[in-house]
């Protein structure tokens, strides 16, 4: 159920035998986009697995102390593609520019709040049922300034950056950028939409 203000999300529990166990935001989207929603997965790095709580070297997952958490996942769809339009799946986040963050037109869809170590989604939850877009681009002065306050997410707000929170969020550019779904790069597009599939799959850290 998507988490609402005041409510407990997630439970207790161990992840059931025979569960798959993964260790980074692009494998557990690949096994969404090969198995599609209802997977209940153990998950134990990435940016996901950070935002969830989890810490880097650590797994609670054999000591009777994991949670269960039902977490959004985001289909995608790049419209004017390289290699075809067809929807793909992220767990933590989309990252689209021309090669360098915010040098020109960037837009980063986020169901977690962090990639890597910048907090880009710093009011992203990955069980609230939306994405967390922001775009816009930056001079080198604001790009300086914006990376290092980017890992405590005071990097916003800034008025050369649009933010929004939706359950579907579209990108449109002017020149075919280059795409990121949960780090691994997949083509060029001038037309980005995510869509919020709620509770689509539980993880257990």
């Amino acid at each position: 159920m998507t988490v609402r203000r005041n409510e407990s999300w997630g439970h207790p529990g161990p992840l059931p035998p025979g569960s798959p166990v993964v260790g980074s935001d692009s494998a557990l989207g690949e096994l969404v986009a090969a198995h599609g929603p209802g997977l209940v997965v153990g998950l134990t790095g990435g940016d996901l697995f950070r935002t969830l709580g989890g810490v880097a070297g650590r797994s609670r997952l054999g000591t009777g102390d994991s949670m269960l958490l039902p977490v959004d996942a985001v289909r995608v769809t790049l419209g004017d593609a390289e290699d075809d339009s067809a929807d793909r799946w992220f767990v933590a986040h989309l990252e689209a520019h021309g090669g360098t963050r915010w040098r020109g037109p960037t837009a980063v869809h986020m169901n977690a709040a962090f990639i890597g170590d910048a907090n880009l989604g710093p009011r992203a939850h990955p069980g609230d049922g939306l994405l967390d877009l922001t775009s816009g681009q930056l001079t080198l002065r604001d790009r300086r300034r914006a990376a290092a306050r980017a890992g405590s997410g005071t990097h916003l707000p800034h008025p050369g950056l649009t933010t929004a929170r939706r359950p579907t969020v579209e990108s449109r550019f002017t020149r075919p950028v280059r795409v990121w779904l949960d780090g691994v790069e997949v083509g060029r597009t001038t037309r980005i939409r995510s869509e919020i599939v709620p509770d689509a799959i539980t993880i257990v850290v």
